[in-house]
């Protein structure tokens, strides 16, 4: 008994290690892993797009202390001296030589475009090309020397010139004018010189682009060239980064010049602007062989101006 009863409990050790074996199996495994991150952040924009300073001012100062933005400097001391009560104005000896600045900066990481948009506000001072001159009243006509005045014809408003005794007949002694301050203009007349100018960031001028603008058109398209023909390489489309940072600076100034300027065309110009209605005389122009009044804008225009929009956008 006791020999089966040994054998017995040897076979059941040896079952139980042999299942403990195939139980023991079962929590055995292949393990393979792998892990992966990505992180990103807004890309720089940065960019500023500046208009400051000032072109025009009520009060011009001979002295040349024009800090402020109403003060123009007159460019022949003691030239001017005017108070414009209330009104920007310009005058022959007088500019504005701090000016206007455009100024666009910033890195950004994206694809740009810089535009620049000129402003319907955009005139100019200018004489159109003919023969002008002021028909001032005189009292100086008789029967005996009318010849070479003039007489206001109502039917076809203009200034006729005296040819006979039957003109002094119809107009008497009164209602007779001289000629005076007679012009040639031989062509269009533009006094304001304007003048473009690249800077650094500290205000050193590093290119004039040039000093010979006659025209807010013509100084506009110059300005407009310059901007494009800088900034068309900063976005490098080959490997889609922004190239080099913007770092523009334009100043626009003006002046009209004291001096070698048509003085005569000049003071045309004042006369206009001055009242007419009450001084005596009319400002003409030359119409075949009669004198007529000027139309604004198509015979003169006493009026000027500037402004313009920069802006820096992204594009795909």
């Amino acid at each position: 008994m006791k020999n089966k009863f040994m054998k017995a409990a040897t076979l059941l050790m040896a079952l139980t290690l042999m299942t403990s074996c195939f139980v023991g199996g079962t929590f055995a495994k292949y393990t393979t892993s792998d892990s992966a991150s990505d992180t990103a952040r807004v890309a720089k924009w940065g960019v500023t797009a500046l208009v400051t300073g000032s072109l025009f001012g009520e009060n011009y100062d001979e002295t040349g202390a024009h800090e402020t933005a109403d003060k123009i400097v007159a460019s022949v001391e003691g030239s001017v001296d005017v108070d414009a009560n209330g009104g920007n104005i310009v005058a022959p000896g007088t500019k504005s030589d701090k000016g206007l600045a455009l100024v666009i900066k910033g890195t950004p990481e994206v694809k740009y475009d810089v535009t620049y948009t000129e402003s319907a506000v955009n005139k100019d001072i200018f004489l159109a090309e003919n023969t002008y001159g002021r028909m001032v009243q005189t009292a100086k006509v008789t029967a005996d020397n009318y010849v070479g005045y003039y007489y206001y014809d109502k039917v076809n408003e203009s200034y006729m010139q005296a040819e006979s005794s039957d003109d002094f007949a119809a107009v008497g002694v009164n209602g007779w004018f001289e000629l005076h301050d007679a012009v040639i203009v031989a062509s269009d007349y533009y006094p304001v010189e304007w003048t473009v100018a690249t800077e650094s960031a500290t205000g050193t001028a590093n290119c004039i682009i040039n000093y010979n603008y006659r025209t807010t058109a013509d100084m506009s398209a110059a300005l407009q060239k310059a901007i494009n023909d800088e900034t068309a390489g900063d976005y490098d489309k080959v490997d889609g980064k922004a190239k080099d940072p913007i770092d523009l600076r334009y100043v626009i100034s003006w002046a009209w010049a004291f001096e070698g300027q048509n003085d005569q065309a000049d003071t045309i110009l004042g006369n206009l602007m001055a009242d007419t209605s009450t001084d005596g005389y009319e400002v003409v122009k030359l119409d075949t062989d009669k004198y007529v009044a000027l139309v604004e804008n198509t015979d003169y225009c006493l009026n000027i101006g500037f402004g313009a929009t920069i802006a820096v956008e992204q594009v795909n």
